[in-house]
């Protein structure tokens, strides 16, 4: 019987060996391959990051009506100079997002190594008063707490608890702000006030009172307030020009088509019904 050395017992396990040697030299190599890519890609990377031509060399913030320029790039952590291999745009637009006043903001390069920000920020319209004194968008939306330095000049809205701040959002919304809109459009002309509003007062049931900055009290009540807000200008014209105004301590039009007019009278007030068509 012939003995079959290619195929015996101890062939097999030379083979074995040797294709096992093969496998190993094979990944050995094609790990050095790997590992020198990866040496010269993490040297490159410093190198760039290094590269006093691969930089930042200008940065333009457009938008800035409450910010400086400073805070901004300082919020972002960019300026000239920054390497161009560890900017990440999108993270850059995030962190300005977290100042208070920014509403959107985009980052974008400019050929061939500057950076453009354009900001939106948010535009106050009324400072509400909670826990304390916040300034608030025209959505309703709490942008900060005030800051003298900031600006202060903006009717305040009151007569909202902070429990019931969300609750109230809707009543915000559909009254009380675009009150406060159509007269900062009007500047009192059209509702016949002649003066700016210096503070809102929201009462239950969603009843609305206004101060005027030079002391008149006008009770719109839950009424329509446009109608109400007319009817009382109508009135306060009248007075304006009969030069009574500084005698009158509020004007209450919460009932339609009626108008009442408190007078101050030393200690007392007089109670005038102004009927209709006044």
């Amino acid at each position: 019987m012939a003995l079959d050395l290619h195929n015996g017992p101890g062939a097999r396990r030379v083979r074995d060996r040797r294709t096992r040697r093969v496998f190993v030299v094979t990944f050995l190599g094609y790990a050095l391959v790997l590992g020198l890519i990866s040496l010269g890609c993490r040297w490159g990377y410093f190198w760039l990051l290094r590269c006093p031509s691969l930089a930042v060399t200008d940065v333009q913030v457009h938008g800035l009506k409450r910010l400086g320029r400073e805070e901004v790039l300082a919020t972002a952590g960019v300026s000239a100079g920054a390497p161009l291999a560890a900017l990440d745009l999108r993270r850059l637009e995030d962190r300005i997002k977290r100042l208070a006043w920014v509403e959107r903001a985009d980052v974008s390069w400019q050929w061939p190594f500057s950076l453009t920000v354009n900001l939106r920020e948010k535009t106050p319209v009324a400072l509400i008063r909670l826990d304390t004194l916040y300034y608030m968008d025209e959505n309703a939306g709490l942008i900060k707490r005030l800051s003298p330095l900031e600006g202060m000049d903006f009717p305040v809205i009151t007569g909202i608890a902070p429990p019931d701040f969300n609750t109230s959002r809707k009543l915000l919304c559909g009254r009380v702000l675009p009150l406060l809109a159509q007269v900062d459009r009007d500047a009192g002309r059209t509702a016949g006030l002649a003066s700016e509003i210096s503070e809102v007062q929201v009462g239950a049931g969603g009843q609305l009172a206004l101060y005027t900055t030079d002391g008149l009290l006008v009770k719109l009540g839950d009424r329509d307030w446009q109608a109400a807000l007319r009817e009382a200008g109508r009135v306060v014209s009248d007075l304006r020009r009969q030069d009574r105004l500084r005698e009158v301590a509020a004007v209450d039009a919460s009932c339609p088509m009626r108008v009442f007019v408190k007078f101050r009278r030393g200690p007392k007030l007089l109670v005038a019904a102004m009927a209709r068509g006044v």
